[in-house]
């Protein structure tokens, strides 16, 4: 796979004091959740303070629960709600989920699109179903804050342990293709480079 496939990347970033101390997660009904939090409910002032340091301005957050064996039944691509473009990336990192893992697939023509979902958060999907998707690659987010890549077909395959994922979102109008944020964060000295 060429670099310019990559479809995600571990970052140099301290996410040890990065929750809000006051923060408290969700009660979850059922399998799955997904909540917007805004960027100063959920985060500590001292870490918006640090990656503010960075050149990095989040607005809000999304926060993902999935139950024990609750793997995506289909495919979908990050939206704005305001502008349906496509949203290129996003910084995620997971509690629990072991055995999880996250998948992106190539991007298909628009007319495989099966809908514009809107969701509980700010961000609405559009969504493709696994047999029009051809792989690209796979990774296992756990507590180690990564670049991922929002604005192609991804999903998460889960194991049998509940997943809590924190995908911090920049301020709006921060948003970026994706290749041009890998560039940023690479000239942030941000990004550990793949082989």
């Amino acid at each position: 796979m060429s670099v310019n496939e990559h479809c995600y990347y571990k970052v140099n970033i301290d996410i040890s004091n990065a929750l809000n101390p006051n923060w408290r997660m969700p009660l979850p009904t059922g399998n799955y959740g997904i909540w917007a939090p805004r960027a100063r409910d959920i985060f500590s002032q001292d870490w918006l303070d640090y990656t503010a340091s960075l050149g990095l301005h989040f607005g809000h957050a999304l926060l993902f629960y999935r139950g024990p064996n609750t793997t995506s039944k289909e495919a979908h691509v990050d939206t704005a709600a305001d502008s349906k473009s496509f949203i290129g990336f996003a910084l995620n990192w997971v509690i629990g989920g072991r055995n999880s893992h996250m998948n992106w697939f190539k991007m298909p023509g628009l007319e495989a699109a099966t809908a514009v979902k809107d969701t509980t958060s700010k961000v609405p999907y559009t969504t493709f179903q696994f047999k029009d998707l051809e792989y690209v690659e796979s990774c296992s987010i756990f507590d180690d804050i990564t670049l991922v890549r929002t604005d192609i077909p991804h999903s998460i395959t889960m194991g049998n342990e509940k997943r809590w994922c924190i995908s911090a979102r920049m301020i709006k109008g921060f948003d970026m293709p994706w290749h041009s944020a890998v560039q940023y964060f690479r000239t942030k000295n941000l990004l550990v480079e793949r082989t």
